[in-house]
């Protein structure tokens, strides 16, 4: 699991692409508030550069995806094998605040070490 910064809905695809580059991350969580309202692949991005000339200028409302799903800290490797055999990764949530993000490496490697 990584900690994550929160990314907004009106913030502009060129820091989407220097934040996923720095944390060698492949998607990114959208927020609006406290609230994961969709997020960002670098599927996402490819498919917009298709479409526009200007993806430098698009925010990240213009190309989000759906909002990735939530568990807790405790939730058990199955049922994060289960969510990330259908999304790209899961949000954490304790209390309802975001706390971290588990991707499909992650659940690799917490397999490997056991």
């Amino acid at each position: 699991m990584i900690e994550f910064s929160k990314v907004v809905i009106s913030e502009v695809v060129p820091i989407l692409f220097y934040l996923m580059e720095k944390l060698k991350i492949s998607q990114v969580p959208i927020f609006m508030g406290e609230t994961c309202i969709g997020s960002i692949t670098e599927e996402s991005i490819i498919q917009a550069m298709q479409k526009t000339k200007n993806v430098s200028e698009l925010k990240a409302f213009e190309i989000m995806g759906d909002s990735l799903p939530s568990v807790s800290p405790k939730a058990s490797l199955n049922e994060l094998s289960s969510l990330l055999s259908r999304n790209p990764a899961v949000l954490i949530s304790e209390k309802g605040k975001m706390v971290g993000i588990v991707t499909k490496a992650d659940l690799l490697k917490a397999i490997s070490h056991r």
